[in-house]
């Protein structure tokens, strides 16, 4: 009964250290968090700003390449010969 009572003891020390020290990475892992979080919204932002560049780009550019299609076509049918 002695080295089971110490057993248990030894074993309820080790459950201890282990509580405590997955208590302690909660609380560093908690604070890392925090700040990844503030850099994670940071990152999102620039990502849909630099989204939405793209699409004006985009848009303005296919805008472009469509309206000098249309007017060469136009010129095309208007100088054909009748």
């Amino acid at each position: 009964p002695e080295k089971e009572r110490n057993n248990s003891a030894i074993i309820h020390r080790r459950l201890k250290d282990i509580a405590e020290r997955h208590t302690l990475q909660q609380s560093s892992s908690l604070s890392t968090l925090n700040n990844d979080n503030e850099e994670f919204k940071a990152a999102k932002i620039l990502q849909e700003m630099s989204n939405a560049v793209s699409k004006y780009v985009t848009v303005v550019t296919h805008t472009y390449i469509n309206f000098n299609v249309c007017f060469i076509l136009i010129f095309r049918f208007m100088s054909q010969p009748n």
